[in-house]
């Protein structure tokens, strides 16, 4: 039987490396419409649809596709050759001639860069959670908006991480996120995509300020934070603590930390903000409160 070929057009600059030097085997961990999970034993690989955007150790379709019409099902076998990699013995994701997507904060904040960046601005990103911000989620705990039994709960836990965080203390760090990880609804908890947010930009600043410390700090909480919550929202952890973030997401930071226009930061925020149910917006509040509530920005 011939098989079904799906070329892939993009793809995590980190997860081609990786698969170039090993041929990885495992299994289908979660099927969707537009997106499947490979739990393999290089971690989790995520194969998703042309439109959405690029995640760390992730791939995208050149063509629109229904994954869940392709017969694809958990628990069926994953391998990869080199060049591609089959799911089942009738579906082949082709990798020839992909674009390398650089995903790393490396990269785009690169050693040296502190005299170019500034302290972003939160009032853009404020104006989008005020504007589509979700009651369900966590917006409330960066603007007006009705609260919830998981705001509730995460609220009184913020300012140990905060603290943490601003004393570069890596253990009270791991303690303040284990204590904030897992909480809220969808497939990956409101409280990860927020921790995932704050992360980011702290991982950014961390870089800019080749401040290793902070950025084992933040490592350390993110990898501690992955361990208490389910095997997706936790890849999406383990990837922050290695500087490694969502395409949409790290767009929106350069925009941010190099002072780009208002109306550019509106536009990559709310593509930000519209990703998922509440994990969009829940991101987006943990990047408003890195910004606002830690004072370990350093004055030019």
């Amino acid at each position: 039987m011939v098989p079904r070929i799906v070329r892939i057009d993009a793809v995590c600059g980190t997860l081609f490396r990786t698969l170039l030097i090993t041929s990885p085997k495992g299994e289908v961990h979660s099927v969707f419409e537009r997106a499947v999970n490979l739990d393999t034993d290089i971690g989790m690989i995520s194969i998703l649809c042309k439109g959405r955007g690029l995640q760390p150790f992730s791939c995208r379709t050149a063509e629109m596709i229904s994954f869940l019409s392709e017969g694809i099902h958990t628990g069926d076998p994953v391998k990869a050759d080199g060049e591609g990699i089959w799911i089942g013995e009738d579906l082949y994701v082709s990798l020839s001639g992909v674009q390398q997507v650089d995903m790393s904060v490396a990269g785009a904040f690169p050693s040296g860069c502190f005299a170019e960046v500034v302290r972003p601005d939160p009032e853009p990103l404020l104006k989008v959670l005020r504007e589509i911000g979700d009651e369900n989620g966590l917006s409330n705990l960066a603007v007006d908006l009705p609260g919830n039994v998981y705001a509730d709960l995460i609220n009184p836990r913020l300012p140990e991480l905060y603290r943490s965080i601003e004393a570069k203390d890596p253990e009270a760090a791991e303690r303040a996120a284990e204590r904030i990880a897992g909480c809220g609804i969808g497939l990956t908890p409101s409280s990860d995509d927020l921790l995932n947010g704050f992360f980011s930009v702290m991982q950014v600043k961390a870089q800019a300020e080749e401040d290793y410390l902070l950025s084992q700090t933040i490592s350390r909480a993110a990898v501690a934070a992955a361990g208490k919550t389910n095997r997706i929202s936790g890849t999406f952890l383990l990837q922050v603590s290695k500087g490694q973030i969502s395409e949409d997401v790290l767009h929106l930071l350069k925009l941010l930390f190099y002072g780009s226009d208002a109306d550019l930061i509106s536009k990559a925020a709310f593509r930000v903000a519209s990703f998922g149910s509440t994990s969009g917006t829940d991101t987006l509040t943990g990047i408003v409160l890195a910004i606002i509530h830690t004072s370990i920005w350093r004055e030019k």
